[in-house]
């Protein structure tokens, strides 16, 4: 299966600069990123905060 994989990115013309192999990492990426998201939703009135007027 790995082997495959691999024979398949020497082929691809642009390979992935991240490949997340297997469900589980999948899911282990994915809940990361939902984790990311909630944190940045919590901050986001204060990271705009900072922000110059705009005219």
């Amino acid at each position: 299966m790995v082997g495959q994989v691999i024979i398949t990115l020497a082929q691809m013309e642009e390979m992935p600069r991240r490949l997340y192999l297997g469900n589980w990492s999948l899911g282990a990426l994915h809940q990361k990123i939902g984790t990311l998201v909630e944190e940045i939703n919590r901050n986001v009135a204060l990271s705009q905060s900072i922000d110059w007027p705009v005219e």
